[in-house]
């Protein structure tokens, strides 16, 4: 190696036999002298082999390696780089700034068109420092298109050889089409021109059409077939270049008839060989001939191409001449030494004259209003960016007074207060946004910024870190494209900490007005609006490089979010076009798609909302009410019937039923529309008895009709149904209604085989219900043909819309069990076979309580019945096997407790007559229900519950749910208040008054401990990415924490009872137990833990401090003090999972409510100093509230079951 030799890098996109290497290959050689030379590829191929026997290396990267830790101290051990290609663009791009690099376009008037077919920017070009490309053509091209002065032109060469063979006189004239077949390179022109000539003419000349077919063109191939007539040859590519010029030297004439060729090696090396040239005005090499302009001919000129054969046909001295004339031009401009003289001048003046700038990549806008435990994270994530040398980032924070408690510590990241924004924003190519939570790759910004960087249009990164089935999941797409929103309405940006604004498009007016969120999002959506377009980064990328961690966002939006972003969308659209957009239609759904799917508890939104629900309400209904039902059409999400919610909400809307010949149409004036519709009915129980078949059902409608009525029918005859009750209907927000569900029961005397459906009646009108749901009790459903249930010589199957019936034989329900059973698993099979088996001598009672834990009434009932058995009955109590009260269960009972999900948990579930338990936890489900459907919606549930129940928790505990046969309450007002709500959907006996199991082993032991237990706050705690609750970081400043902190360090509280002897024991609820540590223990209060347990406060506590906690039922049934401190009532129950109840805590409470720490002090002292006595009133309201006081609660609750299940049974 030449010391004083430079290094030059030839960057190309493939290395096959084609136009491109060649071109590289040449231009190589022609400043070999000069330079040394490195070829880079990103796909390697049988012409790497010609370097390599230049002795050029030749190295395959990958889009990744431009991203790499050290690419920019490799790229700069070059001279200089040549990019060939428009494929390679990305390259030219991302290593312009830091070395003098040239584009070499080989394309031409097809660059449009191999932009849209391949995703490339085309805007991308106006961003390359300098363009070369291979003829005056092609350069006229790109100043006509693009309006780009500066493009230098250095041609094509080919190495002319040692010795032309004298060509003899043929008998026939050869005309050659070289290349590829393919529609771009004319073949079709060429044949259809020969096929011109006159008959005399074409057997006195031939035509070869040499060149590969590639599997993509075989349909061109086929088409030219059909024009070919005699002496039409097709010829296989040659690739070895002797042969393929000593076939070259047989040829008389080259035709190049390309529709676009931006330069075409055959034509000089027909120049080369000294033959004349045909060539279209669309091919860059036509400047060979330009001396002889009557062989330029026009695009797709046949009949002027056939003129030109025929005159070399009939004057063959012709040829002689004007291969003459091209190889003189060849000489002049198309040799090795001209061409190198061309690269030399365009490449070396400017080499390395690259000066530094320093860049602002990014204005990052940082909102910090809303506090967040994970700020620290988003901080660390950004010391950690690695920034190029001539880069930085700017970040401005809202939020904080001063940056000393941001902790920036990258001197590539400046740092500035929100109210110096307007000043500086405008520095920053790029506008992008982050909160805390905001988690990035160290490479984030940099690779972003360099991937990005030449784009003119909105930005947006792939989502690494969700499950959605969103556009911008890296699962939906390949490659980064530009997304046309007037097409693709549907494409929306749901975390627009995503979103990169280019300089072009920010408007930082908006900020002055508006929080850096809103003004960030208006900026989005305006630009978006305006044109149309948004680009996406390709996940061809590795995830490592991109990634980037969103915090989980606030899926309800904010009041200021709705007012100031989507209602102003929603005008922009109305004041420029008179309608809304279909794409904002879709932001709107996809904004209110959980509200209108129920998804969110009303008192979620009044914690959100506080008194400007109402308000909020109002305009949400806005939002929704421009959603047409173009757009509702295809969503998956949303039901029918919450569908025709959304259109109801239409301006000026008025919605109906219409029947006509017995069909439903739903009518709505808003869109002009008339819908078939069909009630949804859900079969919710179903059994047969004896020779009945008895059915409850719901059937779900927008609105109750009018003059209504339901009936079944079966073996043509109607059957009457008894309506229950209309539960609450669906709603959103507590006030629209999306659709009302009717509950109704029937019994159809079965009397031979047939078909049961559900009509629903409007006036004469009858309507057959076609859309069904079965509920996880029905003993059947459509997911599986072959399902069946069987009982008292019955068959009952579900097939489509209609329920079967039929006579059962021994014989049939063996076939329907084989049938079934032969896709399950070896297991279930097991199961099924062991039901159907089994030969039971005793009622199998299944018990739990927590899967984990027990303790509660379900452990207390087992208790009892292992103590009092019946010689008919067996009973187990299922836990788990990895938790304590397991072993201490199994030391007690042995055999009769058995391990949840454990084989023989299966086996007697599927034998057993009854399940009870304290929760409703998935414990009692070991099996694929699905499966065993015909099984479990055998099997009574009996709740015990765990505690009293004070609210209205129909949505959870209710038979529809839960499948409850038997609600035991505890309690008089409780007993009342559940089986008089219809949404329980008891039936009269299910619901007994008959105390807690647990009660009965209850102990009233002498302490002195004054237990507080207050119950969870859910303002002091929030979720993380993860969705785990943990606790805020502003703990010590909510209600919650300052109330018991000054209650636990009062002095007079803690002389009283230092002088009384008693003690202060705090014990949180799980949720709060990490906050333990805020609280200090001393000689006066001790802090639980795990060796307290709930039993053992309720049995030891002298007195009972708590809040809304249900222990306050079982301490007040020990006769034991109870006092109420409820400091944040209004807080708490806007804020929490329940809502008030018919417990009035001051008309119903066994204590006093308390509502600050004083007060509270001065009840626990009065109680201490009273010996912890309970006053009348309060012994009066505990009397009043309990059923019984004895300890006869097991004997009554086992009683109670057996007649509940004896039916069954």
């Amino acid at each position: 190696m030449k010391a004083n030799k430079k290094k030059l890098l030839l960057v190309t996109y493939d290395m096959t036999y084609s136009g491109t290497p060649h071109a590289s290959m040449n231009l190589a050689i022609a400043v070999s002298d000069v330079y040394d030379i490195d070829v880079w590829t990103y796909n390697t191929g049988p012409f790497s082999d010609e370097f390599k026997n230049l002795g050029i290396g030749v190295r395959e990267i990958d889009e990744q390696f431009l991203y790499a830790k050290d690419f920019k101290s490799i790229i700069k051990q070059y001279d200089c780089v040549i990019v060939y290609t428009l494929f390679c663009i990305d390259f030219a791009l991302r290593v312009q700034d830091y070395i003098k690099t040239f584009l070499y376009l080989m394309e031409g008037s097809n660059i449009p068109q191999l932009c849209k077919d391949c995703n490339i920017d085309e805007e991308k070009i106006q961003k390359v420092n300098n363009l070369v490309c291979v003829s005056e053509y092609v350069r006229d091209y790109l100043k006509h298109r693009y309006d780009i002065d500066n493009v230098d032109i250095i041609h094509n060469y080919i190495e002319p050889i040692k010795k032309i063979r004298k060509k003899t006189r043929a008998t026939k004239i050869k005309f050659l089409v070289s290349g590829t077949v393919e529609r771009r390179k004319g073949q079709d022109i060429a044949i259809k021109a020969f096929s011109l000539l006159p008959q005399e003419l074409r057997f006195r000349a031939e035509l070869y059409i040499l060149g590969d077919i590639p599997s993509w063109s075989e349909c061109y191939y086929s088409e030219l077939l059909q024009y070919v007539c005699e002496n039409i040859y097709f010829l296989d590519g040659l690739k070895e270049l002797k042969a393929l010029y000593d076939f070259y030297q047989t040829i008389d004439v080259f035709l190049v008839p390309s529709r676009d060729e931006s330069c075409s090696l055959v034509a000089l090396e027909g120049a080369m060989l000294g033959k004349p040239i045909i060539v279209t005005e669309n091919t860059g090499a036509k400047y060979l001939v330009e001396n002889n302009s009557k062989n330029i001919i026009a695009n797709e000129d046949i009949d002027g191409l056939s003129r030109l054969m025929a005159e070399y046909i009939l004057n063959q001295r012709s040829i002689k001449r004007d291969g003459k004339k091209v190889n003189k031009v060849y000489r002049k401009k198309a040799t090795r030494k001209v061409v190198a003289s061309e690269i030399k001048k365009t490449i070396i003046s400017g080499e390395n004259d690259m000066s530094e700038v320093i860049r602002c990549i990014c204005s990052v806008v940082m909102d910090l209003d809303e506090k967040s435990n994970e700020l620290e994270e988003t901080i660390e994530s950004i010391n950690d960016q690695v920034l190029e040398d001539n880069t930085y980032v700017q970040l401005f924070i809202k939020g904080v007074d001063d940056l000393s408690s941001i902790n920036i510590n990258n001197e590539r990241v400046r740092v500035y207060l929100w109210k110096d924004f307007l000043a500086y924003a405008n520095k920053g190519e790029w506008l992008s946004y982050c909160r805390a939570g905001d988690r990035f790759t160290p490479m984030y910004f940099a690779n972003t910024y360099q991937y990005i960087r030449n784009s003119m249009r909105v930005f947006v990164l792939p989502y690494y870190n969700t499950n959605d089935t969103h556009f911008l999941t890296k699962e939906y797409y390949d490659n980064g494209r530009i997304i046309d929103i007037s097409k693709q309405p549907n494409t929306m940006i749901d975390y627009y900490d995503s979103v990169w604004i280019p300089r072009k498009f920010y408007n930082i007016s908006l900020f002055e007005d508006a929080s850096p969120t809103i003004a960030f999002m208006q900026n989005v959506y305006y630009t978006i609006l305006q044109e149309n377009k948004l680009q996406t980064i390709g996940t061809n990328l590795s995830e490592a490089v991109f990634a980037t961690d969103f915090a989980k966002r606030n899926p309800i939006p904010s009041k200021a979010v709705l007012q100031n972003v989507y209602l102003r969308m929603i005008n922009f659209g109305l004041a420029k076009n008179g309608s809304v957009s279909k794409n904002v239609q879709h932001m709107l759904l996809n904004l209110f798609k959980d509200f209108i799917a129920n998804r969110y508890n009303i008192n979620n939104l009044v914690t959100e909302f506080g008194d400007d629900l109402e308000e909020y309400r109002e305009m949400a209904l806005y939002c929704v009410s421009y959603i047409s039902r173009d757009v509702l059409k295809n969503d998956k999400k949303l039901s029918l019937e919450q569908k025709l919610f959304v259109l109801r909400q239409g301006q000026g809307c008025e919605s109906k039923y219409i029947t006509q010949d017995n069909v439903l149409y739903y009518s709505n004036t808003m869109e002009n529309i008339k819908i078939k519709y069909s009630p949804i009915v859900e079969y919710m129980f179903g059994a047969i008895d004896k020779s009945k078949l008895l059915i409850e059902a719901t059937l779900f409608v927008p609105f109750v009709p009018e003059d209504f009525s339901i009936k079944l029918k079966y073996r043509d005859e109607f059957y009457d149904v008894r309506l229950r009750h209309n539960k609450k209907p669906e709603v959103l927000f507590d006030t629209a209604v999306i659709s009302e569900r009717i509950f109704f029961d029937a019994e159809i005397p079965l009397s031979d085989d047939g078909e049961i459906t559900c009509y629903m009646f409007i006036g004469d009108e009858q309507i057959e219900c076609t859309r069904y749901m079965y509920s996880r009790f029905f003993p059947v459903s459509m997911q599986f043909a072959e399902q069946y249930y069987t009982k008292n010589n019955w068959l009952l199957k579900c097939n489509v819309a209609k329920l079967m019936i039929a006579k059962a034989t021994g014989e049939k329900i063996y076939e329907c069990e084989s049938a079934y059973k032969k896709n399950m698993s070896f297991n279930n099979q097991y199961l099924r076979d062991y039901y159907h088996s089994h030969k039971k001598q005793k009622q199998v009672w299944l018990i739990w309580d927590r899967p984990d834990a027990a303790g509660d009434n379900g452990e207390a009932l087992f208790r009892f019945l292992i103590g009092n058995k019946k010689a008919s009955e067996e009973y187990y109590f299922i836990i788990n096997e990895n938790c304590d009260d397991y072993e201490r269960l199994r030391a007690l009972y042995g055999s009769n407790v058995v391990a949840t999900g454990s084989m023989k948990h299966k086996c007697l579930f599927v034998i057993s007559d009854v399940l009870i338990g304290s929760q409703t936890d998935g414990v009692m489900w070991p099996v694929e229900e699905k499966l065993f459907r015909d099984i479990v919606s055998k099997k009574p549930f009996i709740f015990l519950q765990h505690g009293i129940t004070k609210n209205d928790m129909s949505a959870n505990y209710s038979k529809y749910y839960q499948n409850i046969r038997l609600f035991v309450a505890a309690g008089v007002p409780e007993y009342e208040e559940t089986r008089n709500i219809a949404n329980y959907g008891f039936d009269e006996g299910m619901v007994k008054l008959l105390g807690f199991p647990r009660f009965d082993y209850l102990e009233k032991r002498e302490s002195k401990y004054i237990a507080i237990l207050p119950t969870w706050r859910k303002y002091c705690v929030e979720k993380d990415s993860s969705g785990k609750q943990s606790i805020k970081d502003n703990f010590t400043e909510c209600d919650y924490f300052q109330f018991y902190s000054k209650l636990l360090s009062d002095e007079e509280l803690l002389k009283t009872c230092r002088k009384y002897g008693y003690k202060l024991l705090l014990m949180q609820h799980n949720v709060m137990k990490s906050t333990d540590s805020f609280f200090d223990a001393n000689d006066c209060i001790e802090i639980a833990d795990e060796n307290w347990t709930y039993n053992r406060v309720i049995s030891e506590a002298a007195i009972l401090v708590t809040d809304y906690s249900s222990v306050s039922y079982d301490v007040a049934y020990l006769n034991k003090p109870v006092i109420y401190c409820q400091f944040d009532e209004e807080k708490f129950y806007k804020t929490h999972t329940y809502q008030e109840g018919y417990f009035d805590y001051k008309r119903d409470g066994f204590g006093p409510v308390v509502y600050d720490e004083k007060t509270a002090m001065k009840s626990i002292v009065n109680y201490i100093k009273n010996d912890c006595d309970v006053e009348k009133e309060y012994q009066r309201r505990v009397d009043d509230f309990f059923g019984y006081r004895d300890t006869n609660n097991c004997l009554r609750v086992s009683n109670a079951i057996r007649e509940a299940i004896r039916e069954v049974i």
